[in-house]
């Protein structure tokens, strides 16, 4: 462990290999998805066009996976001690099924091609469960977490709301392209994949990431530990709650956890720009501020959401 920064196990890092690839890739997907934007700006007009579709998994199966996954690979070891096994051989097979997956689901979601759809879905979800099983065995053969960081626990969390998402993202590509039957409706079953894997995945890997990264490479006072301790359980619960409310479309459920999931996630937000405001950094620099610029942007979108649900 490091004696500077006690919990964390910088000897753990994988070879800079493992996660660059990841970082190499993203970019190409974002590029794709800004050249639709500009020749078809039209796409926006639904979020079921096939454009929209198109866009939305080549942002986030592409880019945002991607770049979440590769860094994974770097935090999991240090700041959990959980060790992927032969990480060089996880990250590569990994890389090259997401790559392929999200390339071919994207352009079967934006052509209907139901060939393209479920080839894309099948081979990002053996991809992510190749991830997700390295994860796991590297987390159970690591140390019991030292201090009162909550991470190690919060990664948990998001790993299995990715593993959720997963599962509803086959089952949505299955029921495009080969008419699988299912248990609810299509609309309801996009809503449940899409808050699990914005929220429940991204949203958890972020706050968890943020508990170490925040205070340590932005200066900053640490979060109240009350705050870090019942975050990410309070989340989940509300996702829970709220999935049921959608699923047994109980109205006064939905609209409740709703508002309960909007101030968890404003909460957030406003706590991470606090602290940024108590800083000891004489200058920020570019990634302090595109945090906190992420951060007011994050605050505005849940104003928009609450806007919505109020019209």
């Amino acid at each position: 462990m490091s004696s500077a920064n006690p919990g964390l196990a910088y000897e753990d890092t994988p070879p800079l290999s493992a996660p660059l690839r990841f970082f190499l890739t993203a970019p190409l997907f974002g590029l794709a998805a800004g050249l639709l934007l500009i020749f078809d700006g039209a796409v926006l007009g639904s979020r079921w066009t096939p454009g929209a579709l198109a866009i939305v998994h080549l942002f986030a199966a592409g880019f945002m996976l991607q770049v979440m996954l590769g860094a994974l690979l770097q935090i999991l070891p240090v700041v959990a001690g959980a060790a992927f096994p032969a990480p060089l051989r996880v990250a590569g097979v990994t890389h090259v099924l997401l790559g392929l997956g999200a390339a071919s689901l994207a352009f079967g979601l934006g052509s209907g091609m139901p060939l393209a759809i479920v080839s894309g879905g099948t081979l990002l979800a053996t991809g992510l469960c190749i991830f997700l099983a390295a994860s796991l065995v590297g987390l159970a053969r690591a140390a019991p977490a030292q201090g009162a960081s909550r991470t190690p626990r919060d990664l948990r969390f998001a790993l299995a709301a990715l593993a959720l998402t997963t599962a509803l993202g086959i089952g949505l590509a299955l029921a495009l392209g080969r008419g699988f039957a299912l248990p609810v409706g299509l609309p309801t079953l996009v809503d449940l994949h899409a808050v699990w894997a914005w929220l429940g995945w991204g949203g958890l890997l972020l706050a968890a990431t943020s508990w170490v990264v925040v205070p340590m490479f932005q200066i900053t006072p640490a979060y109240p530990t009350t705050f870090t301790r019942f975050w990410a359980p309070a989340t989940v619960a509300a996702l829970l709650l709220w999935s049921l409310g959608l699923l047994g479309d109980i109205a006064w459920l939905k609209l409740t956890l709703s508002t309960v999931l909007l101030a968890l996630t404003g909460g957030f937000a406003l706590q991470t720009l606090r602290l940024q405001g108590n800083s000891r950094r004489s200058t920020p620099d570019a990634s302090f501020r595109a945090f906190r610029l992420a951060m007011v942007c994050l605050l505005a979108s849940l104003l928009a959401l609450l806007a919505s649900m109020v019209h």
